[in-house]
């Protein structure tokens, strides 16, 4: 079984810090074009599933939709006495990212779930949905959750083996896309020994490069 799990990962600041540290992932800095596969791992770990969806959002807000095993619960296990209870929590996305010195140039290597977000109270928790996002999007009572949904499950399809995943509602994603489709012409890419894509948790680094946005 499979449950979709979506809700945003990054704002226009996009600070963060913890014990020893403080960093930005600003939502505006992501590069359009992000890495085919991007795995979904529980509190930086195991490998639980992954990414099938980016967009930017209102506010410009990133959201992150993915699937993930059935047996990922938005829960802690809490001992009371000598019982073991499981105690509903809330989740967060946390990004696992690289960018150049200035935070720019984002590119995002894995997404956590986490009960413990480094971007403190700025965080929002995630949403757990039963079935695949199209399943998901079937099922949906809210408009926007259904769109949402139905939107990640349609674009998770008509990707290529080995295209990238572009940032949907970024400035340059219809151009990147079509700069994408134009370079693969009617030869599929893995038939040009000269060219390699990147595999899982590797990153892209050619063409279609995301330009910066700054923000006054």
């Amino acid at each position: 079984m499979t449950q979709t799990v979506y809700g945003q990962a990054a704002d226009r600041c996009g600070l963060a810090r913890n014990e020893t540290r403080a960093w930005a992932t600003p939502s505006l800095e992501l590069r359009t074009s992000q890495p085919p596969r991007i795995p979904v791992n529980l509190n930086h770990g195991p490998i639980v599933g992954r990414v099938l969806h980016l967009e930017m959002g209102p506010g410009d807000n990133l959201w992150v939709i993915a699937e993930v095993r059935d047996h990922v619960q938005p829960v802690t296990p809490v001992r009371v006495g000598t019982e073991l209870r499981h105690v509903a929590t809330p989740w967060y996305w946390s990004l696992e990212r690289i960018s150049d010195s200035d935070w720019s140039d984002v590119v995002i290597t894995a997404i956590g779930l986490t009960d413990s977000p480094a971007r403190g109270l700025t965080a929002q928790p995630v949403t757990f949905r039963h079935g695949t996002a199209n399943e998901a999007a079937r099922n949906a009572t809210d408009r926007h959750e259904r769109d949402l949904l139905r939107r990640a499950a349609d674009a998770s399809i008509a990707r290529r083996p080995g295209a990238p995943i572009v940032v949907a509602g970024h400035t340059d994603a219809a151009q990147e896309a079509a700069e994408y489709a134009a370079y693969l012409g009617a030869e599929d890419w893995r038939a040009n020994p000269h060219d390699t894509r990147p595999e899982l948790g590797d990153v892209e680094r050619g063409a279609w490069r995301g330009k910066v946005l700054r923000v006054s």
